[in-house]
């Protein structure tokens, strides 16, 4: 088999770029390496620092020169970032709700602010606690009240344009098991709040007119998995065959529910007649078989 140059890893937060790559380049005898990790020995500083003691257009300037050093590897894994930084009016929420404070040049200000939000982690509101972040400012006795008043900025948030709704489901991290988000809140490895934009809203402008996003030119993003306007979808198809296999079958998802990805790997794993593999969650579809 004939290799590449280099193998990139893109995708979006949370995807295990950085924990397959580094498998991926052991298993080819290939260096790995982390894009945001190198952005952050150029600059001597974490990437939520340099936002915001420098600003985002510096970030950008990193990433770009970093890119240019990408060109010239051989025989590497690399994991990058999503590219999807927090547009700044997906932050205005939060700011008008008095959670989030700018400095004068636009800066984060990290010790005036309540809350935070992570590039790449464009779905995520992190509370700025004291004890866990050097810089917090909240008490742990005010934690839920800030988690509380982060869900009401998000769920209140309105396209200014349209009047649209632009979140469609806010929850704080403990509550967020149920849609499949879980994570230790002592080490701010994920936010302390996540949430899903509405349907026709994500990381680029709104398809049918607003203002929110304006300037990004994906069409995707935080999203939930039934998301679908007349633009485009989240759902996806899927065609079986072989034995045991019901032929000329067509799920009907209104009655059954549609079938998740975590069903994928027990269904196929039952028609072959395996054990599913330990830590997998999801379900069997029987009705794809023969009785």
């Amino acid at each position: 088999m004939t290799l590449p140059r280099n193998i990139i890893l893109a995708g979006f937060m949370g995807t295990g770029k950085t924990t397959v790559g580094r498998v991926l380049a052991a298993r080819l005898g290939w260096k790995f390496m982390d894009t945001e990790r190198l952005i952050e020995e150029r600059a001597a500083c974490s990437v939520p620092e340099i936002f915001e003691k420098q600003g985002e257009d510096t970030f950008r300037q990193l990433e770009r020169a970093v890119a240019e050093e990408l060109k010239n590897l051989k025989k590497h894994v690399i994991a990058t970032g999503g590219g999807m930084v927090v547009d700044a009016q997906n932050r205005m929420a939060l700011e008008e709700a008095g959670l989030l404070v700018r400095k004068p040049g636009g800066g984060l200000d990290l010790e005036k602010s309540r809350v935070y939000v992570l590039p790449d982690r464009g779905s995520e509101v992190y509370v700025s606690l004291q004890g866990r972040e050097p810089w917090g400012t909240v008490p742990p006795d005010k934690l839920d009240s800030v988690k509380e008043a982060v869900l009401d900025a998000l769920l209140d948030w309105r396209d200014p344009l349209t009047n649209k709704r632009v979140v469609a489901l806010a929850l704080k991290l403990e509550d967020a098991a149920v849609i499949g988000f879980w994570g230790d809140p002592q080490t701010a490895a994920c936010g302390d709040v996540v949430f899903t934009f509405n349907r026709g809203f994500g990381w680029g402008p709104p398809l049918d007119g607003g203002s929110v996003g304006k300037g990004r030119g994906a069409q995707h993003g935080s999203q939930i998995p039934t998301m679908e306007t007349k633009h485009f979808t989240n759902l996806a198809t899927l065609i079986a065959a072989g034995p045991g296999v019901r032929s000329g079958y067509e799920r009907p998802y209104l009655q059954h529910g549609l079938m998740r990805m975590e069903d994928f790997a027990p269904t196929v794993s039952h028609a072959l007649g395996l054990r599913p593999p330990k830590h997998s969650r999801g379900a069997v579809l029987r009705d794809l078989f023969e009785d």
